[in-house]
């Protein structure tokens, strides 16, 4: 496959295990945050400008990312 969807992982490093996401999405760039699983409940004002990025540079690439 030569494009893959985009994919976007933000989480807590005390939520959900983030090692097996980036084993299968070398490309991906991480962002974890000191909270639990909500950790857009917990850290929204450092989290937002991470998920308007993304949806611009997804947009962007006409929603497709190189795999």
């Amino acid at each position: 496959m030569s494009h893959a969807p985009c994919f976007a992982r933000i989480n807590g490093s005390r939520g959900l295990v983030t090692r097996p996401y980036l084993r299968d999405r070398p490309q991906a760039e991480p962002h974890l945050f000191d909270t639990g699983h909500f950790a857009l409940e917990d850290e929204l004002q450092p989290i937002a400008p991470l998920i308007a990025s993304f949806l611009t540079s997804t947009s962007a690439a006409g929603g497709h990312q190189a795999a």
